[in-house]
């Protein structure tokens, strides 16, 4: 097992437990979406009706990909922060997957809106399950109700949409220790990567944790830092990442 000094390390990361908003993403998806005051960070600023089910959102975020932020190349280039970052998280995806890892979501936003994102950006090949929270979880507003009322929402949308067994689990932690004892993993197999120092803070007793520090989505140098974990091999001397259980 790494400890900060070793020149390298005993098992490699196996899976992979990704957060979404502010992680994947550079912004925060699902308060965007919401309509959420901007001062409680990470919001883009997105014109109304806002969103806050989960088909709601589904149909939202297909409207905005296609009618907004065009002079930015689309909703979703804004909210994963470009051409390039997209294609630099795409390519980490497929070498992680590549050398046998497996990648999971788990989210406190919805599964449809992170699987619809992930399928527009070339992504969703790269992850075996997503967990999040479906239906009405945080309530709806008037265009939430509007498009259920409706029931026109596309069958490619509609598809979209998260299943009961997703949205059955109750912490980041626990469903850590939950795949690691369906997949005969060890804490050292297992790395949770997530912006927020509580989920960081709960889950370093259950495995390996990655904090992505700045909320503003995965930096190259963390990408990087996912490239060694998947191989096995220590972080560069100096790392300061705290991303290693000790």
């Amino acid at each position: 097992m790494f400890r900060r000094g070793d020149s390298q390390v005993g098992e490699r990361v196996r899976l992979f437990l990704f957060d979404f908003d502010q992680t994947l993403s550079v912004i925060h998806v699902f308060k965007s979406l919401a309509g959420w005051p901007r001062q409680d960070g990470g919001i883009v600023p997105i014109p109304k009706p806002y969103a806050s089910s989960e088909l709601g959102q589904v149909v939202r975020l297909d409207q905005l990909s296609r009618e907004v932020f065009q002079e930015e190349g689309g909703f979703l280039h804004v909210a994963f922060g470009g051409p390039e970052r997209i294609e630099q998280v795409r390519a980490t995806l497929e070498s992680l997957t590549s050398v046998g890892a497996e990648l999971v979501i788990c989210t406190k936003g919805f599964v449809g809106p992170v699987r619809l994102a992930l399928d527009r950006l070339g992504w969703l090949q790269f992850f075996s399950q997503i967990y999040g929270h479906i239906g009405d979880t945080y309530g709806a507003t008037p265009f939430d109700k509007q498009v259920a009322e409706e029931r026109s929402c596309p069958a490619d949308l509609q598809s979209m949409l998260g299943e009961r067994w997703q949205a059955q689990w109750t912490s980041k932690d626990a469903l850590a220790q939950n795949l690691m004892r369906q997949k005969g993993l060890s804490a050292d197999q297992v790395i949770l990567v997530e912006d927020d120092p509580q989920e960081i803070r709960k889950a370093k007793a259950v495995c390996r944790t990655l904090l992505v520090k700045e909320a503003r989505g995965l930096t190259p140098g963390q990408l990087e830092l996912l490239h060694r974990f998947s191989r096995g091999e220590a972080p560069p001397t100096g790392c300061s990442t705290g991303c290693w259980i000790l």
